[in-house]
């Protein structure tokens, strides 16, 4: 008589059956739900990275402007029009009462606030930007 190979029990049969029968589809809804989420992933950098990288460029230029200003003893008027310039440049909506700028101690501080609207199809959100710098009036 030939017995069957120990693999071929009924036993192990049913296991093997059962845990195929188990993840049937699972692989296919986690692939699908990852390609899902990349692409949700994607569009938002698409809309919103161009937003965060002009407020970037926007916060490193008045920074430089502020060093400036406090080097060569601009005054308020000078600091905002050039401000306002720069945000023009760079293509953010931005008015003089968007600009507070204090003196105190010897120090120039500038605060811009600020809020760009980003529309994410169905809906629309205001991304709010704040910037605070300061430079010691008359040295670099």
């Amino acid at each position: 008589m030939i017995k069957a190979a120990p693999w071929r029990s009924a036993g192990m049969k049913s296991k093997s059956l059962r845990r195929l029968s188990d993840s049937e589809g699972k692989g296919i809804l986690g692939c699908i739900l990852l390609i899902v989420l990349t692409g949700v992933a994607v569009y938002l950098a698409i809309i919103v990275g161009p937003v965060y990288y002009s407020n970037y460029n926007f916060e490193s230029e008045v920074k430089m402007e502020i060093t400036r200003a406090g080097a060569h003893f601009l005054d308020d008027d000078t600091i905002t029009k050039d401000i306002l310039d720069l945000a023009k440049r760079d293509e953010i909506r931005l008015t003089k009462e968007n600009i507070v700028i204090d003196h105190f101690a010897g120090q120039v501080h500038v605060h811009v606030h600020y809020s760009v609207p980003v529309d994410f199809g169905p809906l629309e959100h205001d991304l709010t930007f704040q910037i605070s710098v300061s430079s010691f009036v008359g040295s670099l």
